[in-house]
């Protein structure tokens, strides 16, 4: 789900219908004779049900929706500056709740950095006893990001492959 979310968000129409927190549709209704009635417009609110969009800063998206298997279902991303985060949650109590500590957690532990050709010769992060730099890196060029979440992060990813051992040495492809 978050990697079908950052699909969207690549397609600027579907990043703005996404990001639409209200929306209001208009009509027409026939008024008068059946030959040649006059149509008036009648206005319809939309709105989302995705709370964040109107309460948590930086928010752009993307879906919610509740199933009797998945329970409360969010898929949401915030944007802040050049970073953005998705979180999907499944099954919540509190999903907008659940998405907002997500989010906070992510932007305050992590530091954003970018990834530039040079890097790969040397490590890209290590700890004395825990892994401290989560990498996700999914092609090898100049707009990749690596992420540092500092001591407190339990493992790298390089794409999505988790990667277990304490340190990561990045190698060229």
């Amino acid at each position: 789900l978050a990697i079908l979310g950052r699909e969207v968000l690549a397609d600027s129409l579907l990043a703005g219908i996404v990001a639409t927190a209200q929306y209001r549709l208009t009509g027409y209704i026939p008024i008068g004779r059946e030959r040649s009635p006059v149509y008036h417009p009648v206005y319809h609110p939309v709105r989302t049900t995705n709370e964040l969009l109107r309460s948590y800063r930086g928010a752009n998206g993307l879906k919610t929706g509740t199933t009797p298997q998945a329970g409360e279902a969010l898929v949401a991303s915030v944007r802040r500056g050049d970073a953005s985060l998705i979180a999907v949650m499944l099954g919540a109590t509190d999903r907008f709740a659940d998405a907002r500590m997500l989010f906070d957690w992510g932007f305050d532990r992590y530091e954003w950095l970018p990834v530039t050709p040079y890097m790969f010769d040397a490590p890209v992060g290590t700890a004395a006893l825990q892994p401290s730099v989560f990498a996700a890196v999914e092609k090898w060029n100049t707009d990749l990001t690596l992420f540092n979440a500092g001591a407190g992060a339990s493992r790298y990813w390089l794409g999505t492959e988790p990667l277990d051992i304490p340190s990561v040495e990045a190698v060229s492809p």
